[in-house]
């Protein structure tokens, strides 16, 4: 069946009465829509890398005896959690992101169907969720992590509600919710300090490739069926970059290139992920704004540009290769997350943090420890940052040496105050004659 060109963008239908169904060739996405029969209740599904208009025809025909084999059937027992998530998980993947997606996944396989897998859906309990909730905390699990599986439960029953596989939430009574950690492994100036400097020091990124890229070992081969060696080489087994090589020079620019991006982590908060999808479209350098749509939360931050921010964005202006990106690589590219990965490892090593608990993520924390430390309005600070609420910015709300120092001269201004009046109030009877 001869595609054709749809009315408005450039669009693809199979056929002009085929309804509900597109295929995006420019960006090899098929989008499908389908009534369940005897309903007026819509089911969706976005595909992405499809790579023709025939393999589209072929999942929607799948998609559409899917939808219609489920209305035939009448859950008069629920399903198992594992055959719900087997069933049922790709249209979920379908309503939300691909990281979001990701995460549920593992969720569900690596901590939910082990304990609740064989169960059906309805014979699962509150007291259930919050047995195995209360055990993960005492196997150490951080509050804000089990809570996100517990989160993952609920969503999952309120699919299997929203497409009839079950009829009534089982969970009657609420689940139990722990308190998140406050942020503590942001770093004090001097260890940013290091942090940021580690990119600068060349002598001790060509030590660390000594240390964690040995070359192979040297050894003769003996014996009758050992080859020649040529000219009396001994040769060497293995592979590895030498510390003094023009390679290792290569590698650490590569480093050196990146420190721009883990700069604006510290001077922005914004998420690993923001970062990489950064462009110069979102930067004001004149009116001294970044202005971004986060990609966690969709909301819209308006962060101001520091000095230091400056100087790493004219230093990313300034490359041989400047595109749609701020933050790319040698070659023009933008930078793929595993790089970045792998860079804030070595720096971290070079740092000289050993075992301190310290992510990626921390970098945010920093930054918002940083301001609330200076006194910053939490509102502020809360904006700039992109958070739902000021319930999550309170978390950085601990006091610094700047607030401290404004707390003791606003409690000495009021002792002050406070004696004048006592002299003034001791004088009245003498001014009075």
């Amino acid at each position: 069946m001869n595609p054709v060109r749809a009315r408005r963008g450039g669009r693809r239908r199979t056929s002009k009465t085929r309804h509900g169904f597109n295929y995006y060739p420019d960006r090899c996405e098929a989008y499908f829509e389908v009534y369940e029969p005897g309903t007026k209740r819509k089911r969706r599904l976005t595909l992405h890398d499809i790579e023709s208009a025939e393999r589209a025809v072929a999942l929607y025909e799948v998609f559409k005896a899917k939808i219609k084999g489920r209305a035939k059937r009448a859950y008069v027992i629920a399903p198992t959690f594992r055959e719900f998530f087997t069933e049922y998980f790709e249209d979920i993947r379908a309503q939300v992101r691909e990281h979001t997606a990701d995460s549920y996944e593992y969720t569900i396989r690596e901590h939910i169907l082990p304990e609740f897998g064989e169960l059906r859906l309805t014979e699962i309990t509150a007291g259930m969720v919050n047995r195995w909730s209360a055990r993960l905390i005492t196997e150490g699990y951080s509050g804000a992590t089990v809570n996100g599986y517990v989160n993952t439960v609920r969503l999952v029953f309120g699919y299997a509600l929203k497409w009839d596989v079950i009829e009534d939430i089982p969970i009657k009574k609420p689940l139990d919710k722990y308190e998140v950690n406050l942020p503590c492994n942001e770093l004090s100036l001097e260890e940013e300090r290091r942090f940021l400097g580690a990119f600068d020091d060349e002598a001790a990124f060509r030590g660390w490739i000594a240390k964690n890229h040995p070359r192979g070992q040297i050894r003769l081969v003996d014996g009758p069926g050992a080859k020649k060696q040529l000219f009396g080489a001994k040769r060497v087994y293995g592979a590895g970059i030498r510390p003094d090589s023009e390679g290792a020079g290569i590698y650490y620019r590569r480093f050196r290139d990146a420190k721009p991006l883990f700069i604006l982590a510290v001077e922005t908060g914004l998420r690993r992920g923001d970062l990489l999808r950064l462009k110069w479209t979102q930067i004001d350098l004149k009116g001294g704004v970044i202005e971004i749509m986060t990609g966690k939360t969709r909301r819209k931050a308006f962060i101001p540009i520091s000095k230091r921010c400056r100087q790493a964005l004219i230093e990313c202006r300034n490359k041989p290769f400047v595109g749609e990106h701020v933050f790319v690589d040698a070659d023009g590219d933008p930078f793929a997350e595993k790089t970045i990965v792998r860079y804030f490892a070595i720096a971290k090593q070079l740092a000289g943090f050993g075992k301190r608990p310290f992510r990626f993520h921390d970098l945010r924390h920093t930054y918002g420890s940083k301001l609330a430390r200076e006194g910053v309005n939490i509102e502020f600070i809360a904006a700039t940052m992109a958070h739902s609420s000021t319930r999550m910015t309170q978390r950085y709300a601990r006091p610094g040496d700047t607030a401290l120092d404004m707390v003791a001269k606003a409690l000495d201004h009021a002792a002050e105050r406070d004696v004048e009046k006592e002299k003034e109030g001791e004088l009245q009877p003498f001014l009075r004659r």
